[in-house]
Protein backbone atom coordinates (compact mmCIF):
# COMPACT_ATOMS: atom_id res chain seq x y z
CA UNK A 1 0.00 0.00 0.00
CA UNK A 2 3.11 2.43 0.58
CA UNK A 3 4.29 1.51 -2.55
CA UNK A 4 1.16 2.24 -4.98
CA UNK A 5 0.76 5.96 -2.69
CA UNK A 6 4.45 6.62 -3.19
CA UNK A 7 3.46 6.36 -6.98
CA UNK A 8 -0.02 7.77 -7.33
CA UNK A 9 1.88 10.89 -5.33
CA UNK A 10 4.44 10.83 -8.20
CA UNK A 11 1.89 10.83 -10.73
CA UNK A 12 0.17 13.71 -9.18
CA UNK A 13 3.32 15.34 -9.73
CA UNK A 14 4.07 14.88 -13.03
CA UNK A 15 0.48 15.50 -13.76
CA UNK A 16 1.34 19.42 -13.03
CA UNK A 17 -0.76 21.66 -13.06
CA UNK A 18 -2.01 22.47 -16.86
CA UNK A 19 -5.66 22.83 -17.77
CA UNK A 20 -5.59 20.31 -20.87
CA UNK A 21 -8.46 17.71 -20.40
CA UNK A 22 -5.56 14.98 -20.43
CA UNK A 23 -3.33 16.80 -17.39
CA UNK A 24 -6.88 17.22 -15.51
CA UNK A 25 -7.67 13.37 -15.81
CA UNK A 26 -4.17 12.46 -14.87
CA UNK A 27 -4.34 14.94 -11.45
CA UNK A 28 -7.57 13.30 -10.87
CA UNK A 29 -6.84 9.44 -11.11
CA UNK A 30 -3.51 10.35 -8.93
CA UNK A 31 -5.76 12.09 -6.41
CA UNK A 32 -8.11 9.21 -6.46
CA UNK A 33 -5.43 6.71 -6.04
CA UNK A 34 -4.37 8.73 -3.23
CA UNK A 35 -7.40 8.52 -1.56
CA UNK A 36 -8.41 4.99 -1.48
CA UNK A 37 -4.70 4.43 -0.44
CA UNK A 38 -5.48 6.68 2.55
CA UNK A 39 -8.73 5.24 3.35
CA UNK A 40 -7.34 1.90 2.80
CA UNK A 41 -4.53 2.51 5.49
CA UNK A 42 -6.75 3.78 7.53
CA UNK A 43 -9.22 1.32 8.05
CA UNK A 44 -6.41 -0.89 8.41
CA UNK A 45 -5.10 0.76 11.30
CA UNK A 46 -8.76 1.31 12.46
CA UNK A 47 -8.70 5.13 12.44
CA UNK A 48 -10.71 6.07 9.59
CA UNK A 49 -11.62 10.10 9.52
CA UNK A 50 -14.82 10.55 7.23
CA UNK A 51 -13.93 14.37 6.60
CA UNK A 52 -10.82 13.42 5.30
CA UNK A 53 -12.40 10.86 3.50
CA UNK A 54 -14.48 13.26 1.90
CA UNK A 55 -11.65 15.92 1.66
CA UNK A 56 -9.69 13.60 -0.22
CA UNK A 57 -12.07 12.43 -3.00
CA UNK A 58 -13.44 16.24 -3.07
CA UNK A 59 -9.31 16.79 -4.30
CA UNK A 60 -10.33 14.46 -7.33
CA UNK A 61 -13.47 15.51 -8.27
CA UNK A 62 -11.87 18.99 -8.18
CA UNK A 63 -9.45 18.37 -10.83
CA UNK A 64 -12.33 16.24 -13.13
CA UNK A 65 -15.80 15.72 -11.85
CA UNK A 66 -16.35 13.01 -14.31
CA UNK A 67 -14.65 10.57 -13.09
CA UNK A 68 -16.90 8.11 -12.21
CA UNK A 69 -14.79 6.16 -9.77
CA UNK A 70 -14.27 8.80 -8.01
CA UNK A 71 -18.18 9.63 -7.01
CA UNK A 72 -18.32 5.97 -6.17
CA UNK A 73 -15.38 7.13 -4.11
CA UNK A 74 -17.40 10.00 -2.46
CA UNK A 75 -20.09 7.97 -1.88
CA UNK A 76 -18.79 5.30 0.18
CA UNK A 77 -16.64 8.68 2.29
CA UNK A 78 -20.06 9.56 2.61
CA UNK A 79 -21.93 6.78 3.78
CA UNK A 80 -18.82 6.72 6.59
CA UNK A 81 -19.75 10.19 7.64
CA UNK A 82 -22.90 8.45 7.76
CA UNK A 83 -24.58 10.96 5.32
CA UNK A 84 -26.32 8.11 2.82
CA UNK A 85 -28.54 10.70 0.90
CA UNK A 86 -25.53 12.46 -0.25
CA UNK A 87 -23.59 8.75 -0.49
CA UNK A 88 -26.91 7.64 -2.82
CA UNK A 89 -26.37 11.04 -4.72
CA UNK A 90 -22.77 10.02 -5.35
CA UNK A 91 -23.27 6.59 -6.49
CA UNK A 92 -25.82 7.87 -9.04
CA UNK A 93 -23.74 10.37 -10.39
CA UNK A 94 -21.20 7.43 -10.60
CA UNK A 95 -23.73 5.23 -12.51
CA UNK A 96 -24.81 8.62 -15.15
CA UNK A 97 -21.36 8.39 -15.91
CA UNK A 98 -20.82 4.79 -16.40
CA UNK A 99 -23.99 2.73 -15.83
CA UNK A 100 -21.87 -0.63 -16.05
CA UNK A 101 -19.72 0.06 -12.49
CA UNK A 102 -20.40 -2.69 -10.84
CA UNK A 103 -19.26 -1.15 -7.79
CA UNK A 104 -21.39 1.95 -7.53
CA UNK A 105 -24.46 -0.59 -8.43
CA UNK A 106 -22.85 -3.24 -4.83
CA UNK A 107 -22.61 0.49 -2.68
CA UNK A 108 -26.44 1.76 -4.30
CA UNK A 109 -27.46 -1.62 -3.52
CA UNK A 110 -26.23 -2.11 -0.58
CA UNK A 111 -27.78 1.37 0.98
CA UNK A 112 -30.79 0.44 -0.39
CA UNK A 113 -30.94 -3.00 1.61
CA UNK A 114 -30.23 -0.73 4.91
CA UNK A 115 -33.13 1.54 4.05
CA UNK A 116 -35.59 -1.50 3.01
CA UNK A 117 -35.90 -1.25 -0.64
CA UNK A 118 -35.43 -5.17 -1.21
CA UNK A 119 -36.34 -5.10 -4.67
CA UNK A 120 -34.45 -1.99 -5.77
CA UNK A 121 -31.63 -3.18 -3.52
CA UNK A 122 -31.63 -6.82 -5.93
CA UNK A 123 -32.00 -5.07 -9.20
CA UNK A 124 -28.73 -3.14 -8.14
CA UNK A 125 -27.10 -5.93 -6.92
CA UNK A 126 -27.62 -8.12 -10.02
CA UNK A 127 -26.59 -5.30 -12.18
CA UNK A 128 -23.64 -5.05 -10.30
CA UNK A 129 -22.80 -8.73 -11.08
CA UNK A 130 -23.39 -8.41 -14.38
CA UNK A 131 -20.75 -6.00 -14.41
CA UNK A 132 -18.42 -8.33 -12.54
CA UNK A 133 -19.66 -11.62 -12.02
CA UNK A 134 -16.57 -12.31 -9.23
CA UNK A 135 -17.86 -9.56 -6.77
CA UNK A 136 -18.31 -11.77 -3.55
CA UNK A 137 -19.84 -9.31 -1.54
CA UNK A 138 -22.66 -8.11 -4.13
CA UNK A 139 -23.59 -11.85 -4.10
CA UNK A 140 -23.48 -12.47 -0.31
CA UNK A 141 -25.96 -9.40 0.09
CA UNK A 142 -28.25 -11.04 -2.55
CA UNK A 143 -28.13 -14.06 -1.18
CA UNK A 144 -29.90 -12.58 2.07
CA UNK A 145 -32.31 -10.61 0.30
CA UNK A 146 -33.83 -13.43 -1.56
Amino acid sequence: LRRAREAYAEAVALAGDGAAPRDRKARADGRLGLAWCDLFAAQDRNQVDPQRALRDFQLALACDENVAAAWVGMGVAHELARQTQQAERAYRRALSLDRRRPEAWYYLGRLQAESGQVAAARDSLERALAGNPDLGLARALLEQLR
